[in-house]
């Protein structure tokens, strides 16, 4: 997601009207999943990364502060090494067959997506500072669990058969 990476003069109020690029094309609220901009939500031309994209592109929140980089960063790096877990444990279950490995991760894939909510709502919360310590600490367990459940020490027996 590059574009998350370019700027914009300035920040825009959005009152929730759909919002067009130049090639006329409704233009969705995205939020930017790089570790320069994290979290940060804008608009952006849906042809992006094709040779007929128009370039649009605006930022819809205002520059991170230097603490929220460093939370959205950790955020982003759990969040991609509990995607890398999953995509093993989903490796290691089609190869065995084994119904109880496909269950976990599609529990750790319904958690993640939890997980995911909480840091959108996060995210809203930041802008407008309510909530933001009960959110903070609910998304800290949860990674606490996904972590914990992910950690292979505590892994089952039975991911162990020959």
């Amino acid at each position: 997601m590059e574009a998350s990476d370019a700027t914009s003069p300035t920040s825009q109020t959005y009152n929730g009207d759909d919002i067009f690029c130049e090639c006329n094309m409704r233009s969705p609220l995205q939020t930017s999943r790089t570790d320069s901009n994290p979290g940060r939500r804008f608009f952006g031309c849906p042809k992006y990364q094709t040779d007929s994209a128009c370039g649009f592109f605006n930022w819809y929140d205002p520059p991170t502060c230097k603490r929220g980089m460093k939370f959205g960063r950790m955020i982003l790096k759990e969040n991609r090494e509990l995607k890398r877990t999953l995509k093993e444990m989903q490796q290691q279950s089609s190869i065995k067959g084994n119904e109880e490995i496909q269950k976990k991760i599609d529990e750790l894939e319904r958690r993640n997506q939890d997980l995911e909510r909480v840091i959108h709502e996060l995210l809203k919360a930041k802008s407008s500072g309510k909530n933001f310590w009960k959110i903070l600490c609910f998304v800290l367990v949860c990674l606490w669990i996904v972590i914990s459940l992910c950690n292979p020490v505590h892994k089952p027996k039975f991911l162990n058969l020959p």
